[in-house]
């Protein structure tokens, strides 16, 4: 790897332990030798209590949000203070909360961003997710939370390849048996809904925001699924263009090349098979970044590629 390079940086990226979470990151990736219950990697994040460290170039060892302050020449096209996006490789051992997420406006109250995401699906032992539900109106939403009834709940069978829109707004949760690319607003800001009444390693149950989810909840939410598998086939997709990002799902045979003649700068993760740029080899869950001074960069592999491009 060239000493002074700052066009493709590589990372190293840090795992959270979590409630529902298990061996996936030990025993499938070898991302860890240690034994504990890892649920998410944070592959892209400079998120600034939880940040990737750039591992290749001149600005090894620095962490990415301190990068993304520091060198902005590198992501010219960014106008957010903080880096704007967060990208993770999510495995469920259990499920998750139901939860929500606010929008920007909202979520100024708690200091942070909204959180608007999305799911890639890697992969499915019969996995199911909340997603949206059935009540007409508010009151009902708080008639039935307020009696511990959550039947308005709609859940949905996925499976390895489908794609999730997750607004601010919507109520959902992943449940267990899933591996998943998540794509997000770089926030981590939560309200719970329901959590199953469980406890965590110190026997305590886990906060709940009932009054703040009910506030941001959409009402009505009755939403679909997508069928369609992405990750089969040997198209090219764009998965969504929001007013925050726009996600594209690439087939790469041999090589990508990254020609970049507009400047910006992108986020890439391999979702299947394994990429090399010199002697940086990475794999299923791993990322790199392609920055604003690249203008005619080579990676070779094959397999498919998850390309964010952030508007924020």
């Amino acid at each position: 790897m060239e000493k002074d390079n700052d066009k493709i940086l590589f990372l190293e990226s840090p795992l959270r332990e979590m409630i529902w979470g298990g061996k996936y990151f030990k025993d499938v990736l070898k991302l860890t030798n240690e034994d504990k219950d890892f649920g998410e990697y944070w592959t892209i994040s400079g998120y600034s209590s939880f940040p990737s460290v750039i591992k290749n170039g001149k600005y090894k060892g620095m962490s990415l949000d301190e990068l993304y302050k520091n060198h902005h020449e590198l992501f010219n096209t960014s106008n957010s203070k903080e880096f704007p996006i967060l990208v993770k490789l999510i495995a469920t051992s259990a499920d998750l909360s139901v939860q929500v997420h606010p929008d920007d406006e909202y979520a100024k109250r708690d200091n942070d961003l909204g959180k608007t995401e999305s799911w890639l699906i890697l992969a499915s032992d019969n996995g199911k997710i909340v997603y949206g539900h059935s009540a007409k109106s508010r009151k009902e939403l708080l008639d039935k939370t307020s009696n511990n009834d959550f039947s308005f709940l709609d859940y949905y069978e996925v499976k390895k390849g489908n794609f999730i829109k997750v607004p601010s707004g919507t109520i959902h949760a992943l449940g267990k048996g899933l591996v998943l690319l998540e794509v997000q607003q770089s926030s981590n800001l939560t309200y719970r809904l329901y959590d199953y009444d469980r406890v965590d390693k110190n026997g305590k149950k886990r906060e709940l925001h009932l009054d703040k989810a009910l506030d941001v909840i959409k009402v009505p939410n009755k939403v679909d699924v997508d069928k369609i598998d992405y990750l089969y086939g040997h198209d090219d997709h764009i998965l969504w263009d929001n007013d925050y990002f726009n996600i594209k799902l690439i087939n790469v045979k041999r090589k990508i090349r990254f020609i970049n003649k507009d400047k910006k700068y992108y986020l890439c993760t391999v979702a299947s098979g394994s990429f090399k740029y010199d002697d940086e080899v990475i794999h299923v869950g791993e990322s790199f970044i392609v920055t604003t001074l690249a203008r005619d960069e080579e990676i070779s592999g094959k397999g498919k590629l998850l390309v964010v491009e952030s508007y924020k």
